[in-house]
């Protein structure tokens, strides 16, 4: 409970440090889950070739020439398709199917000698074999062998992206949240909020449920409004009367309860806004999701 320190808080416009806000923004445990998804997904992201399957399905969606190449070679890779992941002799697993690299070569329109690597699933074509090559109209550089693929695992990986993808959104919604609580707490006006509703959501938060809460408060312009949260840890909402709120003056809708805010922002001796404890391990999954964001972008 954090209530008699917040009661306290002076009128705004209020210094809030630079550790409160970044406590703000990325303490929450969305935008940490958020980033953490982010960061780890984008790893299988690049394992899986996910970046080079979304390409394909735009490089060959258009008009497409068809040529005569020579297979310069091929090998097993070291992925596999289906089964139980069993890989050693005996195993009773099953053993998935092994994918191919078909190396080949081709003669462009402009009689350029180009090269490439095509992977199948479970066949390969035979050194010095003739086969069919498709490349895009305007650039010979992006082929592959008919009845191929471009990419180790084929287009259905993309399902890969979804992980990454959710984590993005979880990040951009935990951060704009938290940015918009330290706004509040830099020019919001306080308020003591009374609860009058408390509804459980279908989500859980560390095999806790999430309950949205609804308090009433009186702004300064003497209207009653309501403000809206979701926590999964209810009882720091529940343990006053009336709960400490900041809101904006201009759209009172737009509130945060104190006690909800990341970082759990405090008053110190002298009365100013202060961080609870460091906010250094807060950025290293973000600092982890941007550094993957930028391997995927650029890879």
């Amino acid at each position: 409970m954090r209530t008699d320190q917040s009661r306290s808080l002076p009128d705004p416009p209020r210094d809030v440090p630079a550790g409160v806000r970044v406590a703000a923004a990325f303490g929450s445990i969305i935008a940490q889950i958020g980033y953490g998804l982010l960061a780890f997904g984008s790893v299988f992201f690049l394992i899986f070739g996910v970046k080079g399957a979304l390409l394909e399905m735009g490089h060959f969606g258009g008009e497409l020439v068809t040529v005569t190449g020579t297979v310069t070679g091929y090998e097993r890779t070291s992925a596999s398709v289906g089964g139980g992941g069993g890989h050693r002799r005996g195993s009773s697993r099953r053993r998935g199917t092994p994918v191919y690299a078909t190396h080949y070569a081709f003669t462009d329109g402009d009689e350029v000698v180009r090269r490439g690597t095509s992977y199948a699933t479970g066949k390969y074509l035979a050194t010095g074999k003739e086969c069919r090559v498709e490349y895009e109209v305007d650039d010979p550089s992006v082929s592959r062998i008919v009845g191929m693929r471009r990419t180790l695992f084929g287009t259905g990986i993309v399902f890969v992206a979804i992980f990454p993808g959710v984590g993005l959104i979880m990040a951009i919604v935990g951060t704009l949240r938290g940015m918009k609580a330290a706004r509040l707490l830099e020019h919001g006006h306080v308020a003591l909020g009374k609860l009058v509703d408390k509804q459980p959501t279908a989500s859980r938060v560390n095999k806790r449920t999430v309950f949205r809460l609804t308090f009433e408060f009186t702004a300064a312009d003497g209207q009653t409004h309501r403000a809206e949260t979701k926590t999964h840890k209810p009882e720091l909402l529940e343990d006053d009367v009336e709960e400490v709120l900041l809101y904006d003056a201009a759209d009172p809708s737009s509130a945060v309860m104190f006690d909800t805010i990341p970082g759990k922002p405090r008053m110190d001796r002298l009365g100013r806004i202060a961080p609870t404890g460091s906010t250094t391990k807060l950025f290293i999954l973000p600092a982890l999701a941007a550094a993957a964001l930028v391997v995927v972008l650029w890879w």
